[in-house]
């Protein structure tokens, strides 16, 4: 599908054909996205001086999740809101 914009340097013209394809696919309808990080790890080797999260191996609140302790936390896991 081309819309006559042959150069990308207008980015409002661009967001609005964006806007009129996606208008003209779905309406008015809303969705969202579930997305979810998970920290498998808070061990780190740079030391930067502004991080609070980051430890070193010999620091007793550090953690790191097995695989399985990751799967378990997955969003798909039993009790994480998805339907």
């Amino acid at each position: 599908m081309r819309y006559g914009c042959s150069r990308a340097n207008d980015l409002n013209a661009l967001g609005a054909i964006a806007q009129l394809a996606c208008q003209r696919k779905t309406g008015n309808r809303a969705s969202y996205i579930i997305n979810r990080y998970i920290n498998y790890s808070n061990y780190c080797i740079l030391s930067c001086q502004f991080c609070a999260f980051a430890r070193k191996k010999r620091d007793a609140d550090r953690f790191q999740l097995s695989t399985g302790e990751i799967g378990g936390q997955s969003p798909r896991s039993p009790g994480a809101g998805h339907h």
